[in-house]
C-alpha cells in the first residue's frame, strides 16, 4: 500500500472516531511600526493557544549571547520581546470581528500615515494587515476595549488592550 493511501485511510478513519485536528497557530498581533522611539514597544499578541514564534537569525544570535551570561530560555526571551495573552474562542473571535468590521480607524486614500511618525501601528491577523491611522490609535484601542467589555469578554485581554502603548 502506498504511503499516500495509508495517510488518506488514517484521515478518513480518524474523522469517524471524533479525533480533532490541532488548532492552527493563529493570532492577532498589534505592533508598533513607526519611527524608532527611545522606548521599545513590544507587540501585543492575542491568541487561543500560546503561539510558536520562530526567532530570526539575529534574535537567535542575541539569545545565544545572552545565554552566555545568564540563565534564559527561548520562552523567557520571547516573553521579553512580546506581550502574550491567551484567551478563549469568544474573546478571540470578537476581537477579530471588531478589527475586520471597523475600517474607519485604518489608513486609506485620505488618512495617510506620515513615514516619520512614531505613532504608526499595524494589526496583523492570520490573513490580513491593517495600518492604524496614527491619529486614531488611542480611539481604536479604547473602542475595542469597550466593545469587548460590552460583550463580557476576557478581562485580561481588555486590560492588555487598555494598557497597550
Amino acid at each position: 500500500m502506498k504511503i499516500s493511501s495509508i495517510i488518506t485511510l488514517l484521515f478518513l478513519t480518524s474523522a469517524n472516531l471524533g479525533i480533532v485536528a490541532p488548532q492552527k497557530n493563529e493570532y492577532i498581533k498589534i505592533m508598533h511600526t513607526g519611527a524608532s522611539s527611545s522606548k521599545y514597544i513590544a507587540p501585543l499578541i492575542i491568541s487561543k493557544i500560546k503561539p510558536d514564534i520562530a526567532l530570526s537569525k539575529q534574535e537567535e544570535e542575541f539569545l545565544r549571547e545572552m545565554q552566555k551570561t545568564r540563565q534564559i530560555t527561548k520562552e523567557d526571551y520571547l516573553n521579553i520581546l512580546y506581550r502574550f495573552v491567551v484567551t478563549d474562542e469568544e474573546t478571540y473571535s470578537s476581537t477579530l470581528s471588531f478589527i475586520e468590521d471597523t475600517s474607519k480607524y485604518y489608513t486609506n486614500d485620505v488618512n495617510i500615515n506620515p513615514p516619520n511618525s512614531s505613532e504608526n501601528f499595524t494589526i496583523v491577523t492570520h490573513d490580513k494587515m491593517y495600518d492604524l491611522y496614527w491619529k486614531y490609535k488611542y480611539q481604536f484601542l479604547t473602542k475595542l476595549a469597550g466593545y469587548l467589555t460590552k460583550k463580557k469578554c476576557d478581562q485580561k485581554v481588555i486590560n492588555k488592550i487598555i494598557n497597550y502603548k
